[in-house]
């Protein structure tokens, strides 16, 4: 990347979490509403399978 290169939010970001509701997030910054509530109620948060994107 360049030197002064803007870097957005989707760069190398794939996401590592989703719920069956579609919710996804890349494992970065604050955890989602979606993980704390699933978190608190006890649910137990999986980790995405890497094999459909294109690793």
């Amino acid at each position: 990347m360049a030197k002064n290169a803007v870097k957005t939010a989707g760069d190398d970001a794939r996401a590592k979490y989703a719920d069956n509701e579609g919710n996804t997030w890349s494992g970065r910054g604050r955890q989602p509403k979606w993980i704390k509530a699933a978190l608190a109620a006890g649910n137990l948060v999986y980790r995405r399978s890497c094999q459909h994107e294109g690793r």
